[in-house]
């Protein structure tokens, strides 16, 4: 477990953080927040592999520019992660009881 919070404490410091991931998520209308009180896992992979993305620099460009919905699929290591995501939480907003209630037995169920 210290190895663990170790590991996670040296990825937010490092250069290779995940910061363009819940932007990116935002960007598409998915609420980085809300995914990860639900899936708090995926969450959590989405992010390693931000972190070791080799393509931050087009990701920004594109976070800067507005043009990530147009291009992310092109370079994003997490995108087809995120389309799953998005076909989810397309309903999310019109139907967040069902989707805390979904979270809550996912909890349950360990899953």
């Amino acid at each position: 477990m210290t190895v663990e919070i170790h590991a996670a404490n040296d990825l937010r410091l490092s250069p290779n953080r995940a910061d363009q991931m819940p932007r990116l998520l935002e960007a598409l209308g998915i609420s980085a927040l809300d995914v990860a009180r639900v899936e708090p896992m995926v969450v959590h992979d989405m992010e390693r592999v931000c972190a070791m993305c080799k393509s931050k620099r087009e990701c920004d460009r594109d976070l800067a520019s507005g043009a990530s919905a147009e291009h992310y699929q092109e370079y994003c290591l997490n995108a087809p992660r995120i389309a799953q995501l998005h076909e989810t939480w397309s309903w999310a907003t019109t139907a967040p009881t069902k989707m805390a209630l979904i979270g809550f037995l996912r909890a349950l169920n360990g899953l």
